[in-house]
């Protein structure tokens, strides 16, 4: 029986094939000027750039079997509703198939594959505010794949010194090593060129996706406050976001784009009906992708996006168990002392006074228990945890804690 880390190695080695072969093959061709999909809907690819859609199809597929992938159908309708809201272009919908998906990663991401697939992190659904900011994030990238910017940047990257690019790439890929298929993914696809695009591009995707937010009734000047958010971080020195063009001096000039466009399209702006989004009607839509995306934080030690995350999430839902029980993680982590390790007990005994049969919170109140030496509440959560739990990894370690306390 083939075990899976080697299925998983035959399906990257499948991916690499795959890139290896469109990168060889784009660096033999000349390019002419791309038509836009949104102006014409029946664009004919060439060899070239099918190849470049297989792979990205053939890279769906390996994300898609990763853990990197965040299943949420509700929340994943309710983007690609969005998604459509932008478009509006029911034969682009049917013969493109245009698409979002959410990757669970805590930074300010998203990226746009060739053959429409646009995948967002969860780090940026947990900071935007409202429908549409989260518009102007799907808006951009969107116009990255309507505006054929993969194969755009990649060619020109490769005419720009074809030979040297290409073996360049090529040797990267089969050079590189495989941990585990977020870096292996995350690598492949920055070498096939797709987060690496021009300030133009970049420029092109933010002009646009302003229009197309305006005609679908969103507020424009709403792109400001995604900007800022990536400022405030840059800001306040934190690791940078990798999100696109996203340095400070970039970020100034991407918000004077969308003060000079309120400025010059005011008129046409007034008549048109733009409408308000509720932040709280959006943060429902989010509400568990807040918990998972801090705990995500906390494993890298952002307490303080963490904590924003999980108080976010506890104001609109106050009896949430898993709130209380992550409120409780954090207090842990970022060392907070005595007392902070007292408001943990607390919120950990909410957690399972909301649901007694959440095993986690157990766990973690035996462990604490365990660590004062408080043998018999020790054992008393540790034996609740094992019992609640499926199976459970660390199942043989909680064990010997109990017997080590039962001697």
């Amino acid at each position: 029986m083939i075990n899976s880390r080697l299925i998983e190695m035959l399906h990257i080695n499948q991916f690499i094939i795959i890139i290896c072969a469109f990168i060889f093959f784009i660096s033999c061709t000349t390019t002419k000027p791309l038509t836009s999909i949104y102006k014409d809907k029946n664009i004919t690819l060439s060899d070239t750039e099918s190849k470049l859609w297989e792979g990205a199809v053939s890279f769906e597929e390996a994300l898609d079997k990763s853990k990197m992938k965040y299943s949420d159908e509700a929340l994943e309708n309710y983007l690609n509703h969005i998604l459509q809201n932008l478009i509006q272009d029911k034969e682009i919908l049917k013969k493109y198939k245009p698409h979002v998906k959410i990757i669970k990663n805590p930074f300010l991401n998203a990226f746009a594959l060739p053959n429409g697939g646009i995948y967002i992190h969860s780090g940026i659904l947990a900071r935007i505010d409202n429908e549409a900011q989260l518009a102007a994030v799907l808006g951009h990238e969107l116009i990255h794949f309507l505006n054929r910017h993969a194969f755009r940047s990649l060619t020109n990257k490769i005419k720009e010194s074809r030979q040297r690019v290409a073996v360049s790439i090529f040797f990267s890929i089969i050079m590189l090593p495989i941990p585990n298929t977020a870096e292996v993914i995350g690598s492949y696809w920055e070498l096939a060129a797709i987060s690496g695009y021009s300030r133009n591009l970049e420029r092109e995707a933010d002009e646009s996706a302003l229009v197309l937010m305006a005609q679908s009734g969103y507020d424009p000047r709403e792109a400001i406050e995604v900007f800022m958010q990536m400022k405030k971080d840059y800001d306040e020195g934190k690791a940078k976001e990798p999100f696109y063009y996203g340095s400070h001096p970039l970020l100034k000039e991407r918000i004077a784009l969308v003060e000079i466009f309120m400025k010059e399209n005011k008129n046409t702006l007034e008549t048109m009906k733009i409408k308000k989004f509720s932040e709280i009607d959006y943060t429902r839509k989010i509400s568990d992708l807040l918990l998972s995306n801090a705990e995500a934080d906390m494993e890298i030690n952002r307490f303080k996006t963490a904590e924003m995350a999980i108080q976010r999430h506890l104001a609109l839902n106050p009896m949430s168990y898993r709130g209380h029980y992550c409120r409780g993680k954090l207090l842990l982590q970022s060392n907070t002392g005595r007392e902070g390790t007292e408001l943990a007990i607390q919120s950990f005994k909410k957690s399972i006074q909301l649901n007694p049969a959440y095993p986690l919170s157990h766990r973690e109140l035996g462990l604490i228990y365990y660590d004062r030496r408080q043998a018999q509440l020790a054992i008393y959560e540790f034996k609740q945890y094992l019992g609640l739990a499926n199976n459970p990894v660390d199942g043989p370690i909680i064990r010997q804690y109990i017997n080590e306390l039962s001697k």
